[in-house]
């Protein structure tokens, strides 16, 4: 199995907990002859001798093998090529992350794997891909794939060989979300942003779009508050930049709140997650590319997003960190909404998650 790096503890977890199996971390010998090896995709320049003698693999977040350019999903494609598997398996809550172009990678898998039908009996390059299933213009940096067409056909390629665990899951309790407004003509550093906005080359977006972010930390700080002593808590906060983190830490001190950014450790992230599971926490913050994926929070019913990400899938993941199998409560997730910047995002996504629900119903 090939997990990211802060899920192999948790895979190992799982395996020990449901099966009698053995697992190792790769070149961790916990146990002598292990069943299943748990592989960190950092570690696949040194996996051949687990592909070349396992007969099933599993790629763990699937999503992360999307980019034909990367020197990972390169490295995966060539060993998998090398020494196919005879069963093998991709998990993913969001095989499509963005765009369309993101599922070539895995068809090309599928292809090798002897799945038909066969991907590059019509379409042996990522460019007549794109050309067939999305609109391709040229852009000032390059060729830009953007929308879709030919969905049904699209379709006839992933069907057949994939399985939506979203059909069989029939016992979710109801999700609801919602939009809290803080206007930016009465936050000078909000009405700072988006006159910035207002008159900006898209070039400057980013650097405004965490302007704006940090800017409501104070008001998601205060809400979040009033949430917990209302018996709300705990409650779990989702940010794209480090910045609000930090602030919100300093805003919600009095509580017991723990942070989950890229700068965490490994370890630090599954105690912190457990602390939370535990009820030992009130509140625990996150960024996005920390902790949207691989982690169970469902302790928690209450998801405030300070600000959202340019991926769908990685608000979709986030959602789902919390509204998952084990949840017994009602989910509420409440978008923070400060400018025009928050409202552009969520039309981004909402946009390109119709196309994403398009081509994998």
């Amino acid at each position: 199995m090939f997990a990211l790096p802060f899920l192999t503890e948790n895979w190992l977890n799982e395996i020990s907990k449901h099966t009698t199996l053995k697992g190792s971390p790769h070149f961790l010998k916990y146990s002598p002859d292990p069943d299943i090896f748990v592989v960190p995709y950092t570690q696949l320049d040194k996996s051949e001798d687990i592909f070349k003698h396992t007969s099933f693999i599993v790629a763990d977040e699937s999503q992360y093998l999307k980019n034909l350019d990367a020197k990972r999903t390169q490295k995966f494609h060539s060993m998998f090529y090398k020494y196919p598997p005879r069963y093998f398996m991709a998990l993913s809550g969001t095989p499509l992350k963005n765009r369309i172009p993101e599922i070539y990678s895995m068809l090309l898998l599928w292809d090798k794997f002897g799945v038909k039908p066969a991907i590059t009996e019509k379409y042996k390059s990522f460019y007549t891909f794109c050309c067939r299933f999305t609109n391709v213009v040229q852009g000032r940096f390059g060729m830009v794939y953007g929308g879709m067409k030919n969905v049904e056909e699209l379709r006839a390629y992933i069907r057949p060989n994939s399985i939506n665990h979203k059909a069989s899951v029939l016992d979710l309790p109801e999700l609801s979300e919602t939009n809290v407004v803080v206007s930016y003509k009465e936050n000078v550093e909000l009405e700072r942003a988006f006159n910035e906005f207002t008159g900006a080359k898209f070039s400057a977006e980013i650097t405004v779009k965490v302007q704006s972010a940090t800017a409501k930390a104070a008001f998601t700080g205060n809400y979040v508050s009033e949430a917990i002593d209302a018996g709300e808590g705990p409650v779990v906060v989702f940010s794209d930049h480090r910045k609000p983190i930090s602030m919100l830490e300093l805003e919600l001190s009095k509580y017991r709140v723990r942070s989950i950014t890229g700068e965490t450790p490994m370890p630090k992230r599954q105690e912190f997650v457990d602390m939370l599971n535990n009820n030992q926490l009130d509140v625990l913050l996150c960024t996005y590319g920390a902790a949207s994926t691989g982690i169970n929070l469902t302790a928690s019913n209450l998801m405030v997003l300070n600000d959202s990400p340019w991926t769908v899938s990685d608000l979709e993941q986030a959602k789902k960190r919390s509204h998952r199998i084990g949840q017994k409560r009602p989910c509420r997730i409440v978008h923070v909404i400060g400018s025009s910047v928050d409202d552009l995002i969520l039309k981004t996504l909402e946009a390109k998650m119709r196309v994403i629900s398009e081509v994998m119903k």
